[in-house]
């Protein structure tokens, strides 16, 4: 839960590593950025935060079965849950 978001270099290591381990599924929960509405997107982009969008994850082996938007976590951006299938 919200590790990714903490890593703004080598996510892309660490979702091929999630890709590698992972039988089944894998459950994310990250502030991707096309669950926040336009102010929550700004909040990320003017702090330089985790930019990652929920449909660049196949290109990273992890296939989105079941998206949950706009998790309240944060007074300035939501979170989504997501539910991958490894590819």
């Amino acid at each position: 839960m919200a590790a990714l978001e903490q890593m703004h270099i080598g996510f892309e290591r660490a979702l091929a590593e999630l890709r590698h381990i992972a039988r089944r599924y894998v459950l994310l929960a990250e502030p991707f950025s096309d669950c926040n509405d336009a102010l929550g997107r700004l909040y990320l982009w003017a702090h330089n935060y985790f930019r990652m969008r929920i449909g660049q994850l196949p290109a990273h082996g992890l296939e989105p079965v079941r998206i949950w938007k706009a998790l309240p976590v944060k007074p300035t951006f939501a979170h989504a849950l997501v539910l991958c299938r490894p590819r």
